[in-house]
């Protein structure tokens, strides 16, 4: 039979050695955080919202763009209301605002494509409703 003596010293000792320290990353220290834009991205990307986000600034730039665009009196009749794939829609109040979008088409989508040149604009869709207008819902 083996017995061996244990010093009441050690135990205390024993006991701590078990916890360690935690390892040091494998990767250097960055002093630079990552940037908005990565992070931003990276969430549209995750979620899957990118494409909902894009559609949303561009309605905004264009309208931006048609009140720069159209003849003042014009201004409160007309709005960009979506943009879907590659098609702008447009709403009007009545039919000579709508001849006003339509002399100005080519503007409108040189000028978006200038601010996204990712995108295509083949055709801008304009629609006459007096009622689309009334409400107050805008993209701001």
């Amino acid at each position: 039979m083996n017995l061996e003596l244990v010093n009441m010293n050690d135990f205390g000792k024993n006991k701590w050695q078990k916890w360690k320290r935690p390892k040091k990353a494998n990767r250097p220290f960055k002093k630079r955080p990552d940037s908005i834009n990565f992070l931003v991205g990276g969430a549209l990307k995750r979620h899957g919202i990118g494409p909902q986000v894009q559609a949303a600034m561009i309605v905004k730039r264009a309208n931006e763009v048609l009140d720069r665009i159209i003849e003042e009196r014009f201004r409160s009749d007309v709005r960009v209301i979506s943009f879907q794939r590659t098609e702008l829609h447009v709403a009007c109040r009545h039919a000579p605002a709508r001849h006003v979008i339509d002399s100005v088409r080519v503007q409108i989508s040189e000028e978006m494509t200038v601010h996204f040149p990712s995108i295509t604009i083949n055709r801008i869709f304009c629609k006459v409703d007096p009622h689309m207008l009334d409400s107050k819902s805008e993209i701001s």
